[in-house]
């Protein structure tokens, strides 16, 4: 007889998630297994204030509202010019608004044409920063490659949700005095794989559904790769102001990437000159520090992935 072992991935386990509630504050309390088997638990609590900051109104990105958006805005630049001149008439599209310009004078509808092009693309701009995206090339699932796509702008909500996650910081502080980044990032890669997920659909089509903001993400208990990457990067950043960090894009995926001292098998991309370690914080299965999944790595090693340096 022979014997065939079949190896399969230790899944991440949440052993208990609760979320009580008094008259001021959110109390979280989360208890899982480490890679180790060891039961690791974090408590903390979040004041309502903080819970309902200006990110609980994120949503999915709407073609709709930004047309809508781009439209107005094409309008008021309209209502300046001189009708003596010429005709603007806008055209209604599924994706966008187009225009016809018409009138006497080639350089009056020239310039018009212009300048109309350069307010349509600063009203998306404008729009995409109230909404908190930004566009983004999408890649490894398009033939298109100058097509353009959006994404939620992980690096502002990185930036800006340092405060809010005060509460889980100074737990850190009090478990881990003085520790270097890669003791708390290994806490924390575990703690976030072990939160159940959701999976990514394509950047090219989901315009953000399913990303949850930080504190979204601990109340709801639930989030995806490109959610977990956020919440683990906005905490290191503010518990080591100094760490460099990125987020490594690969399709439909996302992984962090921390500049920190390593070992040879530390798993390892180079960024201009430095060094930085990939882990999979997504979950549910179990990966170590400084190790990614054999898909991460096929897309990484044929050069199939994008980098956004965070700090």
């Amino acid at each position: 007889m022979i014997l065939i072992l079949v190896s399969s991935p230790i899944l991440a386990e949440q052993l208990d998630f609760r979320k009580t509630e008094s008259k001021s504050h959110y109390n979280y309390r989360y208890e899982w297994l480490d890679v180790n088997g060891e039961k690791q638990q974090l408590s903390f609590s979040i004041a309502r204030t903080v819970s309902n900051n200006k990110f609980r109104h994120f949503k999915a990105l709407s073609p709709t509202r930004m047309t809508k958006y781009v439209k107005r805005s094409l309008l008021m630049a309209i209502n300046t010019l001189n009708p003596r001149h010429g005709k603007v008439d806008l055209i209604p599209q599924a994706n966008g608004v187009s225009y016809s310009v018409s009138g006497s004078e080639q350089q009056w509808v020239d310039d018009t044409i212009q300048m109309l092009n350069e307010r349509s693309n600063e009203s998306i701009s404008e729009f995409l920063e109230k909404e908190y995206y930004i566009r983004f090339s999408p890649f490894g699932y398009t033939d298109d490659k100058n097509s353009i796509s959006y994404k939620p702008d992980h690096k502002r909500f990185i930036s800006e949700s340092g405060d809010s996650l005060k509460p889980i910081i100074d737990q850190l502080h009090k478990k881990f005095p003085k520790a270097r980044p890669k003791v708390v990032a290994t806490f924390l890669l575990s703690w976030v794989q072990s939160i159940p997920y959701d999976t990514i659909e394509s950047r090219a089509i989901n315009n953000g559904a399913g990303f949850l903001p930080p504190l979204r993400l601990i109340d709801s208990n639930r989030g995806d790769c490109d959610s977990k990457v956020t919440l683990m990067a906005s905490i290191l950043g503010q518990m080591f102001s100094n760490l460099r960090m990125a987020i490594v894009y690969v399709p439909q995926h996302a992984l962090i990437g921390i500049n920190t001292p390593h070992v040879q098998e530390d798993y390892k991309i180079d960024v201009d000159g430095l060094d930085y370690i990939l882990s999979e914080p997504v979950g549910p299965a179990i990966i170590k520090w400084a190790e990614i999944s054999d898909t991460s790595k096929r897309y990484i090693e044929s050069d199939n992935y994008k980098i956004e340096i965070l700090h």
